[in-house]
């Protein structure tokens, strides 16, 4: 299980919140395709299950928008 922060078509807006948030080490973002195009994605660990994953969540600065992420499989990344 991961958590998910950011999705979207433009890399820069990946790059901008990894540079936000820097001092958050596991934060990394990754490049797959959705429909024809590259597709930009921001996640957060690798966790066992989804209560470990909100758990860390849980321990993230509090200027960090956790509370938007999505806790979902790494599989797929």
């Amino acid at each position: 299980m991961t958590a998910q922060f950011v999705a979207g078509f433009q890399e820069q807006t990946a790059i901008n919140f990894l540079e936000q948030y820097e001092a958050v080490d596991e934060l990394k973002y990754t490049r797959s395709t959705r429909q024809g195009q590259d597709w930009f994605v921001v996640f957060y660990g690798d966790f066992e299950d989804v209560e470990a994953a909100r758990s860390a969540l849980g321990e993230l600065p509090a200027d960090l928008p956790s509370r938007e992420s999505w806790v979902r499989p790494l599989k797929g990344f």
